[in-house]
């Protein structure tokens, strides 16, 4: 399979940004936070390396396969890209440090993909957050929406888990957003309920990591964000009961 034209990117590592987001952690993180430039960005390795590997399968392959996966995804996300994916920016061969007790020369040659960092927090310790009932259901609205949104691309999200929705943070405003003192979103997310995804209206919401996708039109669309079904069946998979009490 044929990797995407790359040019050459010089980056600085950072922080890396996917140290706990499995059960069985690869040998080094594969996402980081880093730096090109004067400029932030987030970057994605695609090398054995930093790859977790069962043995079941060949690593080079599936990393190949992973790195044209993304940028079919991002293709196909054009118009939402910046609001409810982030900006692509491209594929590129970088030459980064190698890992320390590796024993392989210092620097290594590898594929990255670099997308625009968006601040926030992912989804992984929602569940530890004081959130109000008005931002819960914003936020579980918006993932529908972006279910939806994904579908409508031909882009069909395997992994829709915690780790891989980002609740955006921006400046805070000049007025709270709701009342609850201790709502974690007072003072950052509307807690308005958004009917449709637009360009002129900000997601709060964005979808990363398009490894695990199936691309290409499909018979049915996920259930619109005002249907009367069952969220916990039929929802986004980061829908735990937390959106729900």
């Amino acid at each position: 399979m044929p990797l995407p034209g790359s040019a050459t990117l010089q980056i600085k590592l950072i922080e890396p940004l996917t140290a706990a987001s499995r059960e069985k952690d690869p040998p080094f993180p594969e996402v980081w936070k880093v730096q090109s430039g004067d400029q932030t960005y987030v970057a994605r390795i695609y090398d054995p390396l930093y790859v977790e590997d069962d043995g079941f399968y060949d690593i080079f392959l599936f990393c190949a396969r992973s790195l044209v996966k993304e940028y079919k995804s991002y293709e196909l996300l054009k118009d939402v890209q910046g609001n409810l994916v982030p900006r692509y920016i491209g594929c590129f061969l970088s030459i980064i440090d190698t890992p320390p007790s590796v024993p392989i020369p210092e620097k290594r040659s590898v594929f990255v993909t670099l997308l625009q960092y968006i601040p926030g927090e992912d989804l992984r310790h929602s569940s530890e957050w004081s959130i109000c009932a008005s931002h819960r259901a914003a936020v579980r609205r918006s993932g529908c929406i972006a279910d939806r949104e994904l579908a409508r691309c031909q882009i069909w999200h395997q992994d829709l888990a915690e780790r891989n929705t980002i609740l955006k943070v921006g400046p805070p405003s000049k007025e709270p957003f709701c009342h609850d003192l201790s709502c974690k979103l007072r003072w950052q997310t509307p807690a308005t309920l958004l009917r449709e995804l637009h360009p002129t209206i900000p997601s709060p919401i964005a979808i990363i990591d398009f490894e695990h996708v199936d691309i290409g039109p499909k018979w049915y669309l996920p259930p619109n964000a005002d249907g009367d079904y069952d969220l916990l069946e039929n929802g986004p998979g980061w829908f735990s009961k937390y959106w729900f009490s």
